[in-house]
């Protein structure tokens, strides 16, 4: 399972990755699953680099627990591969920018305040355009992640006046909120969407998980509840081991059917559907609609490798 969480800060020039290939144990974190012998890479393989994002690798997560024909079910995932790096994105989906998810905002504006003597300001207008991202790092088996993810917020009695320090970063104590109709059931960690919940909060090693229960015109009349994440698991009919699993099968795939592939363009489009039982593949050759990679990117990528001979 997920042991540590290291965080970058890609603005700082001492912080950019450095090349490629290291097979020192040290700098890799651990994504286990529950039949690993142990959490260290072995010095033998070769490591095998994942770019991507968490709604991307969360979204492969679930996918065994999402076996009911339905549109909703369908998952798609794209996959370029370049430079030895395979990059994987679910880019392809419309943002949600209704009444109902904006109090998702809201709320978590409600929770979270500048400093632990400091109440939280609502009067300030919500911007769905700001976002608090961090950057992950771990290892599943021969597969290094390094994915990027939103962020919702912290617990410390002390105020943090230094958020470039890794080190600290490190150490603190991540916290999530999520919104819930209040449809009068007790059972809110029973819910459907506590699977997906826990999947990607698992991938940012987040501690505990708040829901608000909200009526139907948005305000939150009952206590807010607050569970472990580690305890998220415990007598659902979903297993975390076998979400693990999943992810490490399907990396595999894609591995492998792109192990031939060198080009910043080409995306390979995997798509698993529901309705037939199956993972279909798509190939979009050459540079289309489909590519995402940024120019800018691209032209890192070769430079660093010319470098690299």
């Amino acid at each position: 399972m997920l042991e540590t969480t290291q965080k970058f800060i890609v603005d700082l020039e001492e912080n950019v990755l450095q090349p490629y290939g290291s097979e020192n144990p040290e700098t890799h974190q651990s994504l286990k699953t529950e039949d690993d012998e142990s959490s260290q890479p072995r010095q033998n393989s070769k490591r095998k680099l994942v770019l991507s994002s968490r709604g991307c690798l969360s979204n492969i997560m679930i996918i065994p627990y999402r076996l009911e024909a339905s549109k909703y079910n369908d998952k798609t995932i794209f996959a370029t591969r370049y430079c030895g790096v395979l990059h994987t994105s679910n880019y392809r989906y419309d943002h949600d920018n209704s009444k109902n998810n904006t109090y998702h905002s809201k709320f978590q504006q409600t929770c979270f305040s500048d400093g632990p003597d400091r109440v939280p300001d609502t009067d300030q207008p919500v911007n769905e355009n700001e976002f608090i991202r961090g950057i992950f790092q771990t290892t599943l088996k021969e597969f290094d992640l390094i994915y990027s993810g939103e962020l919702s917020g912290i617990v410390s009695y002390e105020q943090i006046d230094d958020m470039q320090n890794l080190e600290n970063i490190n150490e603190l104590q991540f916290i999530s909120t999520k919104l819930l109709w209040n449809s009068g059931h007790s059972k809110i960690w029973k819910n459907p969407k506590c699977l997906n919940w826990w999947a990607t909060l698992y991938l940012a090693n987040i501690s505990h998980l708040c829901v608000g229960l909200k009526d139907r015109d948005g305000f939150i009349r009952t206590p807010v509840q607050r569970k472990a994440l580690k305890d998220l698991p415990k007598d659902q009919f979903w297993k975390p081991q076998i979400c693990v699993r999943f992810l490490l099968t399907m990396l595999k795939l894609i591995e492998e059917t792109m192990a031939s592939v060198n080009c910043p363009y080409t995306v390979y489009e995997f798509v698993y559907d529901s309705f037939a039982k199956c993972i279909k593949l798509k190939k979009h050759i050459g540079k289309t609609e489909y590519s995402f990679l940024s120019e800018e990117y691209i032209d890192r990528c070769r430079k660093q490798t010319s470098m690299s001979y």
